[in-house]
């Protein structure tokens, strides 16, 4: 993000930090950051714990000029302010978050999400429910809970449309079976 590598959910000496994310010391275009040490004075890394909600972080993604992190139960943006303190953190949701990793697709700066009980889009200033009653009680009851981590989304731009990808309920090879697809064109 901008001049810096992030990091989400991160584990040090082997002990997980799941609400944890961890910035680089900036880096040139195609350079490896020089630190990630964010006790050092003479460099710009740092980590900030997301501990308002006790989700894990799942997956992050740019969002024009700031950075989304999606936790399971709620979602923040970070935004480079600058010395001393490098980024800024605001809790934008702390009931909505993304089901598992990948279920979060970009199009027109806005952010598709797969989330637990719904889907969503997420502008960077508000998060908003997108499915009928229906249709959210038909995909979610269809869901085979034992493979959420499975669920993905895939944006196809050529259509202008979002697939939310899952494994159903009794499907014995449990792979993703099903895509509920949603046209962010005509909703």
């Amino acid at each position: 993000f901008r001049s810096f590598l992030v990091a989400l959910n991160v584990s040090k000496a082997g002990v997980p930090y799941t609400r944890l994310v961890k910035w680089s010391h900036e880096a040139a275009t195609q350079a490896v950051p020089s630190s990630w040490d964010e006790t050092s004075s003479t460099v710009d890394a740092g980590e900030y714990e997301l501990a308002d909600t006790s989700g894990k972080i799942v997956d992050g993604m740019a969002l024009g000029d700031t950075f989304m992190i999606y936790k399971e139960d709620s979602i923040y943006s970070m935004q480079f302010v600058g010395t001393p303190f490098i980024f800024a953190f605001r809790q934008l949701s702390p009931t909505v978050g993304s089901l598992s990793k990948n279920c979060v697709g970009e199009f027109e700066d806005k952010h598709f999400i797969f989330g637990n009980g719904d889907m969503y889009v997420c502008d960077g200033r508000q998060v908003k429910s997108i499915l009928p009653h229906k249709m959210r009680d038909y995909v979610f009851g269809n869901i085979n809970g034992d493979e959420y981590e499975k669920c993905f989304v895939a944006p196809d731009y050529g259509a202008t449309e979002m697939w939310a990808c899952y494994v159903t309920s009794g499907n014995a090879s449990a792979q993703c079976d099903k895509a509920l697809v949603w046209n962010w064109i005509n909703n």
